[in-house]
């Protein structure tokens, strides 16, 4: 029987976040971070931000000597890999306003919840996991090899982590799905409403 998942990945997705309150400067700064081209406006109501953080700390290799060369492999263990999300809403915005964009944002993040199964699909077919856990490729054991391991964990997994995400936010974050949260503030919200109305999505 072939197993479904060959490479030892552990996906940990994350606690459900609280949504933060902070200045416009704030939203723009993440905007500009994630590469959002609304980053320079002055009405934006709020930003999720996904990420990844790697853990190989269970990874175990073997060890050799070959033509006098110090050489590791990998042995055993597996990557770990934690998923977080962080939600931003303006300050601008008053609380009937903040609930309609939080609840956007959540979408968000549910979205995101989703992407694990594609993420770990992904990162089965990834060239790079295949030549380090299924090839066992050997590696000259110093520093700089160590860290362009590393390095290239987290270039190979944000990657895709960030075309997942970018696809979903862009899925989301439609006319559409602003002109309905607009139109629900202003049904709601009456006598209270106040610009920013646009959200930024942390993908474009």
């Amino acid at each position: 029987m072939v197993d479904l998942y060959p490479i030892p990945i552990r996906i940990i997705p994350s606690v459900r976040p609280t949504s933060q309150i902070v200045p416009l400067a704030t939203l723009q700064r993440w905007a500009h971070a994630t590469g959002n081209p609304n980053a320079h406006h002055r009405d934006m109501a709020g930003i999720t931000v996904p990420g990844i953080r790697l853990d190989t700390s269970s990874l175990q290799l073997d060890r050799t000597i070959h033509e006098r060369r110090a050489q590791i492999r990998y042995r055993a263990g597996s990557l770990t890999i934690r998923v977080w999300n962080s939600i931003y809403l303006s300050d601008r915005l008053n609380e009937c306003e903040q609930d309609f964009w939080e609840a956007h944002e959540m979408d968000h993040v549910h979205d995101y919840e989703q992407l694990s199964h594609p993420l770990m699909l992904r990162l089965q077919g990834n060239r790079f996991m295949q030549e380090f856990f299924l090839e066992q490729t050997w590696y000259d054991e110093n520093r700089q090899t160590i860290t362009w391991i590393a390095n290239r964990f987290m270039t190979e997994c944000a990657q895709i982590f960030q075309q997942l995400t970018g696809d979903a936010a862009r899925h989301r974050d439609t006319p559409a799905e602003y002109e309905r949260v607009r139109a629900r503030i202003r049904e709601t919200c009456t006598g209270r409403l106040r610009r920013p109305t646009r959200r930024a999505s942390e993908r474009g």
